[in-house]
């Protein structure tokens, strides 16, 4: 059965294939057309056969895994590599602009009372090299206090200065001429039309001429020994031929560096200071040489400070004295960088020179006593800090004892009383002194000083032309850099004068003991600046117009105004 049903499936697509032969042969030569139809007459059953099937199942071999092992050389090759740098930029920084500077200056003007004044100044510009000026000054007034005798006065300055700048050291030296002319004006001429003073008998003349010269040494590094030395001369001489010479050297050396484990550090230093003076008047002369030698030991322990010296003085002349005081200091930061308390004592030895004298008053003596104050000791204590960001103070008290400390009081030998003589006295002094100061950038300046004295003399009754206190404010305010304003109160306590009085029918003089007022005088300055270079400026001195006394029978002028301008070129 299989067979002939094979058979027949064979027949058919044989029959089949020769169809489709023929039928391709008859489309590609055949040109006509033709039809046949074949009919095929038989039985065909389509039938899949059955699929035979692999009859596997897959199965998992388990096989140990070995790992290799990786071994790795590194060949010591260096490549080599190459790159181009580029500068860089650094980032600009503006620094703070330099004011401008003018090698000139010269200030202008005049005032009542016939007050003329002129300043001017001369000096090179910013240099790392060297610094060298001139400055000359001329003020004057014709004075006139009225029911007073002239009281012109004239003040004539000229100076040459200048500093030279090294590596590790500065020179510096200053050339001065200095002429003050006033007028024994302490009395009333109206008193004395019988017996007038002539001019020429009342005017004093001081004429001044000085050096110094300053070598000092200003080293960054530490471990290196700072020195300096000054040399310092000047010749003083007034109208009636009294004269002075002066030479001064000194010099000083420390060192800091660290000997001891007790403290962080120590400075070592020694001040030598030598003086010659030569004085000469109508009746006598001296000449004499002050040596001073101050070694000293300086210390800081954490927030504590020592300073320990010795003050050796000598007195050279026909004879010879010595000298010795203490220097001992002790402190304690209690706040750091804001507050410092201090306690000392400390003493030296000094002479009541012409130059010191004429200074403190113009109007005395030509001839005057050649003395010199002992300070045996000072002993004192100290607070001073910072109360904010710009707010100093200082406060100080003190305890002296002093011999021979010169003393003004009116010359009663002529019938005047315009001059005064110089009168020493041993004191016990307590001194108190405070000192405030506020600074706000460059707008703002305010210094306020204070002094209390409490003299106890060994002799005299009060001490002589000396206040009770003083007191100065003084105050500078600057606005848009275009005005600027100063300001200065000046206050004196109440003092006495002493004055002998003869009597034709005795010949023990009465003393009186007049009194010196207190006063407080006022001060204003106003300046206001047009451009770079030019100013105009105006001062107001004595705006209470108060006719107070500093010297007895000597009044100020009243109030006066000096107005100017002021170029820089």
């Amino acid at each position: 059965m299989f067979t002939k049903q094979l058979i027949k499936n064979i027949g058919i697509i044989l029959i089949c294939s020769m169809i489709i032969i023929f039928s391709s042969v008859q489309l590609n030569a055949q040109t006509t057309k033709h039809t046949e139809e074949i009919t095929i007459v038989g039985s065909f059953d389509p039938i899949i056969s059955n699929a035979f099937k692999i009859n596997l199942y897959p199965k998992v071999k388990d096989e140990e895994l070995t790992l290799p092992v990786l071994n790795y050389t590194l060949k010591p090759l260096q490549l080599s590599t190459w790159f181009d740098l580029n500068p860089i930029k650094p980032a600009a920084i503006k620094g703070e602009r330099l004011a401008p500077l003018f090698k000139n200056f010269i200030k202008a003007g005049y005032g009542n009372f016939e007050t003329p004044y002129l300043e001017f100044f001369a000096s090179n510009l910013r240099s790392d090299q060297y610094a060298f000026g001139v400055h000359l000054k001329h003020h004057s007034s014709a004075g006139k206090i009225k029911y007073y005798a002239n009281s012109a006065y004239s003040d004539n300055l000229a100076e040459i200065f200048g500093k030279k700048f090294y590596k590790d050291h500065t020179l510096s030296g200053r050339i001065i001429y200095d002429q003050q002319v006033n007028h024994k004006y302490g009395y009333n001429p109206i008193l004395f039309i019988t017996d007038p003073l002539p001019d020429k008998l009342t005017k004093q003349r001081y004429q001044m001429a000085g050096a110094n010269v300053l070598y000092n040494s200003n080293f960054i590094e530490t471990g290196k020994v700072n020195h300096s030395f000054g040399l310092n001369y000047y010749f003083l001489k007034d109208i009636n031929q009294t004269s002075e010479h002066n030479i001064n050297f000194i010099s000083r050396f420390d060192n800091t560096f660290k000997f001891s484990n007790l403290t962080e550090e120590q400075k070592l230093g020694l001040v030598i200071n030598a003086d010659y003076y030569n004085y000469s008047d109508t009746l006598n002369s001296e000449n004499k040489v002050l040596i001073n030698i101050k070694p000293y030991l300086e210390t800081k322990l954490e927030q504590y400070q020592f300073y320990a010296g010795i003050n050796a003085m000598a007195e050279i002349d026909t004879a010879s004295s010595f000298h010795f005081y203490p220097e001992i200091k002790a402190g304690v930061e209690i706040i750091p960088k804001s507050l410092i308390a201090s306690v000392g004592i400390t003493g030296g030895f000094s002479k009541n020179s012409f130059n010191l004298l004429r200074n403190m008053n113009p109007f005395i003596n030509s001839v005057i006593p050649q003395t010199y104050q002992n300070n045996k000791f000072e002993v004192y204590a100290q607070i001073k800090g910072k109360i904010m960001q710009g707010f100093d103070f200082d406060i100080t008290l003190s305890n002296s004892s002093i011999k021979n400390m010169p003393f003004f009081v009116n010359d009663s030998s002529t019938q005047y009383f315009n001059t005064f003589e110089v009168i020493c006295d041993d004191v016990n002094l307590l001194h108190g002194r405070a000192t405030f100061s506020f600074q706000s950038k460059e707008s703002i300046k305010i210094l306020f000083k204070v002094n209390y004295y409490d003299y106890t003399m060994d002799n005299e009754f009060k001490p002589w032309h000396k206040p009770e206190y003083d007191i100065t404010l003084s105050a500078r305010f600057t606005m848009m850099d275009i005005i600027f304003i100063r300001g200065e109160i000046v206050g004196y306590g109440k003092s006495y004068a002493k004055i002998y009085e003869y009597q034709f029918h005795n010949s023990i003089p009465l003393v009186h003991y007049p009194l010196i007022n207190s006063w407080v005088d006022f001060n204003l300055g106003i300046e206001y600046r047009y451009n770079k270079n030019l100013s105009i400026f105006a001062d107001f001195n004595n705006i209470g117009n108060i006719s107070y006394m500093k010297w007895y029978n000597y009044p100020v002028q009243r109030f006066s105004i000096l107005g100017g301008l002021s170029y820089s070129f």
